[in-house]
């Protein structure tokens, strides 16, 4: 069961331990609680004094390749070479490691990022803590049908099934974030 207050506690724990202006990774499934955890733990530093700064890997989507892929999935045509190309350039790394490093060259505190596929290369290497969120898939799933009715997102449920999903288990495999992981939560 999810008790978000204690994971901040055990965050916070950990950034003691690290000293410094450390960079917190908080990974997992699409939908998995990252946007969630890492907003909570970021109010608790500002409320102790603590300026801290939050990144979200969907601000470094690619666009242009998501476009591409889900207009494809919708019309019938999604390809092994569009998953491919999906799992490695959805999200611009390069741009966000660059952030990450502007970021901390000019902030004297912590930075959080939260978001998917944190824990591949050259990526893992940046954090100083790692997070990774456990969370059954159905959990998420339902997670994701009711923030895209939310948000008014005209993607099919289908992509978490077909695209998120097998992506999030490509990268499992080839990267273990949970074993890369210094803290895991069952969100």
């Amino acid at each position: 069961m999810c008790n978000i207050d204690s994971y901040v506690a055990k965050i916070l724990e950990a950034l003691e331990q690290r000293g410094g202006a450390p960079i917190i990774g908080i990974n997992g499934l699409d939908c998995a609680g990252k946007t969630t955890l890492a907003q909570v733990l970021q109010q608790q530093l500002i409320t102790s004094g603590v300026h801290a700064e939050l990144m979200h890997v969907d601000d470094f989507n690619d666009l242009s390749v998501q476009k591409r892929v889900y207009s494809a999935y919708c019309d019938g045509e999604f390809t092994k070479d569009l998953f491919e190309q999906y799992y490695r350039s959805s999200v611009d790394y390069a741009a966000l490691q660059d952030a990450i490093q502007v970021t901390r060259e000019r902030k004297n505190g912590p930075i959080i990022v939260e978001g998917v596929f944190l824990y591949r290369p050259p990526l893992a290497d940046l954090f100083d803590v790692k997070v990774f969120l456990m969370v059954p898939y159905e959990v998420a799933r339902k997670r994701y049908a009711a923030r895209k009715i939310q948000a008014g997102d005209d993607r099919p449920i289908q992509v978490f099934d077909e695209i998120w999903v097998p992506a999030y288990e490509r990268y499992c495999r080839e990267f273990s974030p949970d074993k890369a992981a210094d803290l895991i939560f069952e969100m």
